[in-house]
This record gives C-alpha cells, sequence and structure tokens, in this order.
C-alpha cells in the first residue's frame, strides 16, 4: 500500500512545479489624496475617512458587489462609519467557513492621509474585501469588493489600487452634508465617480497591498518551490519517525500522512 502510494505521490509531483505558498503575510496602506485641491467641488469641512473593516474570503461579492442591494452593515458603514454590525455580519458568514479572517484598521481622522494595517491569509480564501466611509458624506465609500490576491504564479507581489467612489443606494442626499434622506426602496450599490460631486477628478485614494512573507508547509527543501525533491524530504522524514511528516495532525505517521502530503502538494501548499 505505502509503495503504491509513494509511486502516486511521486507522479503527481513530477508533473508539475508550483511556487510555494500557501499562507501570505500582507500589509495594506490607505494613502488617501482627497483633498479639496483634486476635490474642489463642494468639498467639505474635516474631510476624513471611517476605520476600515474587512475580511478574506472565497466566494466573490460575499460581502458586497455593485449592482446589489447593501446589507445592513454595509448600509450602516456607509452612513455612519460605524463598524460594528458590518463585523457582526462577517463573523455570522465565518461561523458557516465562508470567511478567513475579519479586517480592522484605524481611521484616516483628516484628509490627504495615511494608514496601514497588517494581515495573515491562506489559499483558501485569497479575496479581499476592506471599505471605510467617505466622512463626511450621505452613504459613500471606497473598498475593494473580492480583491484576489493570487494569479496563476502563486500570491501577487504588490497591488496598487485606485479607489472610486461607490453610492450604497441607502441615503438620497446628493452633497457631502446632505440632511439624512432613506432611499425608500433603497437601490442598488453603484460606482458614482461621474456623478456629482466627484464628476471629472481622480481617484480618492490608493490601497497599496505589500507582500511580506509567505509559508508552505508543503515545501520542505527549503528551495522556494515544489518538485518532486520536496516529496523525497517527506519519506525521509516519514521514514525517520520525524513528526514534521504528521501532515494529517493526528500525531501517527500513517498511510493518511501520504494523502494529506499529496493534497497539500497539488494545491500547491
Amino acid at each position: 500500500m505505502r509503495r503504491t502510494l509513494t509511486a502516486a505521490c511521486l507522479t503527481a509531483c513530477l508533473a508539475s512545479t508550483v511556487h510555494a505558498q500557501s499562507r501570505a503575510t500582507y500589509r495594506v496602506t490607505f494613502d488617501s489624496t482627497w483633498s479639496e485641491a483634486t476635490h474642489p467641488v463642494d468639498f467639505p469641512r474635516n474631510p476624513h475617512f471611517s476605520p476600515l473593516v474587512g475580511a478574506t474570503h472565497a466566494e466573490p461579492g460575499l460581502i458586497w458587489q455593485a449592482g446589489e442591494l447593501a446589507s445592513p452593515g454595509m448600509e450602516v458603514m456607509a452612513e455612519t462609519g460605524s463598524t460594528s454590525l458590518l463585523l457582526f455580519e462577517i463573523s455570522q458568514m465565518a461561523t458557516d467557513g465562508m470567511i478567513g479572517i475579519d479586517i480592522v484598521g484605524g481611521p484616516i481622522r483628516l484628509s490627504p492621509g495615511s494608514v496601514s494595517l497588517t494581515f495573515e491569509t491562506s489559499s483558501e480564501f485569497p479575496l479581499l474585501t476592506l471599505v471605510t466611509m467617505i466622512a463626511p458624506s450621505p452613504d459613500w465609500y471606497v473598498g475593494t469588493q473580492g480583491l484576489d490576491l493570487r494569479d496563476d504564479g502563486g500570491w501577487r507581489q504588490n497591488i496598487v489600487f485606485d479607489l472610486w467612489p461607490y453610492d450604497s443606494g441607502t441615503d438620497s442626499g446628493t452633497t457631502y452634508t446632505s440632511p439624512n434622506m432613506d432611499t425608500n426602496p433603497a437601490e442598488p450599490i453603484r460606482q458614482i465617480a461621474d456623478e456629482f460631486p466627484f464628476t471629472g477628478t481622480p481617484a480618492l485614494g490608493t490601497y497599496t497591498i505589500e507582500l511580506l512573507s509567505v509559508e508552505c508547509a508543503a515545501e520542505l527543501d527549503g528551495d522556494g518551490e515544489l518538485t518532486i525533491f520536496d516529496f523525497l524530504e517527506f519519506q525521509n522524514l516519514f521514514d525517520a519517525g520525524d513528526p514534521r511528516a504528521d501532515f494529517d495532525g493526528d500525531g501517527s505517521l500513517t498511510i493518511f500522512d501520504f494523502l494529506a502530503y499529496q493534497n497539500a502538494f497539488a494545491d500547491g501548499c
């Protein structure tokens, strides 16, 4: 049985060489360029952004999606800057296995400005959603909607994402300081880069997403790639009774560790 599994694993390893990346740590820097110089029409006093909030996930459009209705948590975030209800919604999705981690960062108390945060995610949850309210505003915000941190080569090294304004569709105000005017019924989320007061203006800022480090359990020979030599190293560890070969985590070395290692290798980590 072990020889059969060994042959199967060798066949899989010989068939592919992939970059070894299963978990990644990133730093996100939100640089706000929103100012009276860049957006002179109706520019408000005390321009700022609410605390960053979001999550990593696997399913596109999970937290918000242009063309769809905003969730209650997204509505409150976009109208008031409060993150509590949106984080509760994210925690409910995490309970259902749909979320990798929730992400919370600081605000920009006066724009232009900058704020950074770090987070860790896995290849199981490669999409990033991160939003913040444009404040003051009726229900406007900027953010990503399921930005993919991976490409064919593995984890992306550096991403600069332009931040354009969106309307959550829950308030009908047309200026930064419009009084509360609930939209009833609510309308779908839409980008408003071509609408007052943003017509003809640049993005409000950027997210710069930098890869800090990667970790891969299946990459055992230390060369940064998954090859047949990693499987041979696994077999050596297994034969030596080394606990690093316990890939199924049950505390003993069995044929199931071969299967677990083959799965890790096939997943690109």
